[in-house]
């Protein structure tokens, strides 16, 4: 029967042509739309699939409302049902808003397409069965860093941008309902700006968060941060360096320091220490034989200070960095924002990462263009004790280097191997600082082990077996001292 209803509509539509929507409350115009078309659909019960009498339908015509009633008939056909006469069919990349509400449902909003024919004729959009679901409260807690936050403006809207959204403002408790939200939907939950009496802004707004009622809690907790408070301590500026240049590259280095250096740095907050300055190494440049080999050492001779202003922090050691060590410094800063405590993790912030602090060698003794390098495979054998057994290739610098290199052959006996013209980067982790002995070097000095790509292995370099590299380096250290040549080293 309700078929057979919407088709007599559609023949006295032939007829009779309503003016617009609502008796010339109509503002929606479309050249050569007629305002013919016919808006029908049911609502339903979402639990019971039962028709649902008497609830307000409205449609939104570019600002106007045309408001009908669902049908209270017992005929099973007409029960639920609704039409809208008269309504002026809309281009394809607009339409209209439908909301339905109705006592102990959550009010539901979707959108309509009205399509146009081509000769103006009729046009009927069936909207079928649509499901109203029962609603909901949801808390929302505000706080920030913990504490509650008062008077902020929370909004839910729908999360495919129907209706209008349902607001609160959060108690001294930090709390706001959000009443009437749709068990069925799905929402954006945000807060608003918070700003004081004079128009300065206390809380940015915070970004949106899918929320479904029917799959998730109750009560949700928002936080929030002062606006223009940053959020967090920062370095901005430091006398520590960390990158490397060389002719044919540009290499992120660890941070470095020289023996004597004062370290500054400089925090976007004034900040307090909350404890003594140190920092700690592996004491792993020493002979196997010390007894202190391989343990970890704290450094007692630091001190800190902070200037006038708390923001430039000064540290100074009564006793020099070890060349060629690489320290972890532990700095106990804090600052307070907004009455809250932040503290500084100098192992992982941004935008300057503090530790490791590697100390250069800028004695006579660190790398310069007349630096013999050696080559050892570190077999613990060389000269009368060489063996012919093979072993990785490592070649040895006087302290870490940054740059480039190109193995270009290879010499075991009387066989030479020649290398392609690949470029091989060194950089922050490449290769290890070692003393020579702990890895059955020739030498018992400090050196810098850089380990030859291809994994070439060669036995030590005998009498009437030389055991030879090629190598073109490009490489500088720390200080910027260059070691630009090609070397034929015998593997020790």
């Amino acid at each position: 029967m309700f078929l057979n209803a919407i088709r007599l509509i559609l023949l006295a539509v032939l007829v009779f042509t309503c003016g617009g929507c609502g008796d010339g409350d109509q503002t929606v115009i479309r050249e050569n739309a007629e305002p013919n078309a016919i808006v029908t659909g049911r609502v339903i019960d979402s639990s019971t699939l039962l028709p649902v009498g008497g609830a307000v339908v409205t449609l939104l015509c570019n600002g106007t409302k045309l408001t009908v009633t669902t049908s209270n008939s017992s005929d099973p056909d007409l029960a639920g049902t609704f039409t809208f006469f008269g309504i002026v069919p809309t281009a394809s990349y607009t339409g209209y808003e439908l909301t339905i509400s109705a006592p102990g449902y959550a009010v539901t909003y979707s959108a309509v397409q009205v399509q146009a024919t081509s000769d103006n004729m009729p046009v009927s959009v069936p909207l079928g069965n649509i499901t109203l679901g029962k609603p909901c409260d949801v808390t929302v807690i505000v706080s920030d860093h913990g504490i509650p936050v008062q008077g902020i403006v929370v909004s839910a809207s729908n999360q495919y941008g129907y209706g209008s959204a349902i607001t609160a403002v959060t108690d001294a408790n930090g709390s706001a309902v959000l009443t009437g939200l749709n068990q069925e939907a799905f929402y954006h939950i945000v807060t608003a700006p918070k700003y004081d009496a004079s128009g300065n802004i206390l809380y940015s707004a915070s970004s949106s968060s899918s929320y479904q009622p029917q799959n998730s809690a109750r009560t949700i907790s928002i936080a929030v941060t002062k606006a223009m408070s940053g959020g967090a301590i920062q370095i901005i500026g430091s006398n520590l360096t960390g990158n490397i240049t060389t002719s044919t590259t540009n290499s992120l280095s660890q941070t470095y320091i020289k023996s004597d250096s004062i370290i500054r740095i400089v925090f976007n907050y004034p900040v307090v220490l909350t404890g003594s300055v140190s920092a700690t190494y592996l004491n792993d440049l020493v002979p196997l034989s010390d007894p202190d080999y391989g343990k970890v050492v704290t450094v007692t001779t630091l001190t800190g200070s902070l200037d006038q202003s708390g923001t430039i922090l000064t540290i100074a050691n009564s006793s020099p960095y070890i060349k060629n060590q690489t320290y972890t410094f532990i700095i106990p800063v804090v600052t307070t924002l907004n009455g809250q405590t932040r503290s500084y993790n100098f192992s992982t912030s941004s935008p300057f990462f503090v530790n490791p602090v590697y100390v250069t060698d800028d004695s006579l003794t660190g790398l310069g263009p007349a630096t013999i390098l050696k080559a050892d495979n570190f077999n613990g054998t060389s000269g009368a004790t060489a063996t012919s057994t093979p072993a990785q290739v490592y070649v040895e610098f006087p302290e870490k280097v940054f740059g480039t290199y190109r193995v270009i052959s290879t010499k075991d006996g009387t066989v030479v191997t020649p290398f392609s013209n690949n470029t091989m980067t060194i950089g922050s982790f490449d290769g290890t600082i070692a003393y020579a002995a702990n890895s059955g070097g020739a030498d018992g000095v400090v050196v810098f082990k850089l380990p030859i790509d291809y994994f070439i292995y060669l036995p030590d370099n005998r009498t009437g077996a030389p055991s030879e590299v090629t190598i073109a380096f490009d490489v500088m250290d720390a200080d910027g001292n260059r070691f630009n040549k090609t070397v034929t080293l015998p593997v020790q």
